[in-house]
């Protein structure tokens, strides 16, 4: 049986990203950091609610979430595009 390695789209990975931080970059296949985005924003979001002075924190969060699950799907289409010269 032939397992097909499937390329990551990273315009993709960047709107999951934006619609919930971690999402990006579970489906660019680094669900651990995933998870480990969502904590983060979850617990800037919670202290955002109770003090809005977190506004700002929130918002980068959010755009760093973006950028690194694009850079995680990058990351993984690199990966295959190395493997598939061996």
């Amino acid at each position: 049986m032939d397992k097909t390695i499937i390329r990551k789209d990273k315009t993709l990975a960047g709107i999951l990203s934006f619609l919930m931080p971690g999402l990006g970059q579970i489906y660019a296949g680094s669900t651990v950091r995933g998870i480990v985005w969502f904590l983060i924003y979850f617990g800037i979001l919670v202290a955002t609610v109770m003090d809005g002075i977190f506004f700002f924190v929130l918002l980068t969060a959010m755009f760093l979430s973006i950028w690194d699950a694009v850079n995680e799907a990058e990351i993984h289409n690199k990966a295959i595009d190395i493997a598939e010269k061996i």
